[in-house]
């Protein structure tokens, strides 16, 4: 497997990429997503596929976006997150367990990387870190 870098982002090559077959409309996980995500809403629905999709298609371009999901506990945001990482690759996900990995002064797990997920990273009683 070649992986060519262009600076500190991955460009993943053909070899790489695992055949993925296009899924229908109503498959379990376009439907969590639109469904438990998007609450039905085309174009966040929209969004949140083409943003996804940018990450396979243009590697090397580092998106200007995050997705922010607010809900409760146990409400579904991981498993399509994890399904990404699968896809993807763990050499290119990056899921920190210390909010320290991402904002402290030696965050390198990130380099490289093309997905971090922050699972209930900031949002639980770390009020200094989110505000």
């Amino acid at each position: 497997v070649e992986v060519v870098r262009r600076g500190q982002r991955p460009i993943i090559s053909n070899d790489e990429v695992k055949a993925i077959k296009p899924l229908d409309e109503n498959h379990p996980f376009l439907h969590h997503i639109k469904k438990r995500w998007c609450k039905n809403n085309l174009e966040c629905y929209n969004y949140i596929l083409n943003w996804f999709a940018h990450i396979f298609q243009k590697p090397h371009k580092k998106l200007k976006s995050s997705i922010v999901l607010i809900s409760e506990e146990r409400a579904g945001k991981g498993i399509i997150i994890e399904t990404i990482a699968k896809i993807m690759g763990e050499q290119y996900y990056f899921h920190p367990s210390a909010v320290s990995q991402v904002l402290g002064t030696f965050n390198s797990g990130m380099e490289g990387k093309l997905l971090t997920f922050l699972d209930e990273m900031c949002w639980g009683g770390l009020y200094t870190l989110t505000n």
